[in-house]
């Protein structure tokens, strides 16, 4: 799969040459978290894009980080390919 220069995953072109439509994968309430499963899923290739709502300067001052959780989306065509490798980091943090 090509990839951006800053080492993500491009996002794909279907065969009608548009970008893939976006789709809800999951809402992370800790930005640390988000970027966990970013870096995790970028890890496998699949380009992800993350709706941080209220992403204020001041918020990200004064607190670090943005308070309020974020939405991650990833292309249509590979939902369930990340829903997999979700699924799998779930059992295995459950497993230790």
């Amino acid at each position: 799969m090509k990839k951006t220069t800053n080492d993500t995953p491009a996002w794909p072109v279907g065969d009608d040459g548009q970008k893939v439509r976006a789709v809800e994968l999951l809402y992370a309430k800790n930005p640390m978290d988000l970027d966990i499963k970013q870096s995790l899923l970028h890890s496998y290739g699949i380009p992800t894009l993350a709706n941080v709502p209220n992403q204020a300067f001041f918020s990200t001052v004064i607190f670090g980080s943005p308070i309020l959780g974020a939405t991650l989306y990833v292309p249509e065509t590979q939902l369930e390919e990340a829903r997999e490798i979700m699924e799998a980091e779930v059992e295995e943090e459950s497993e230790e």
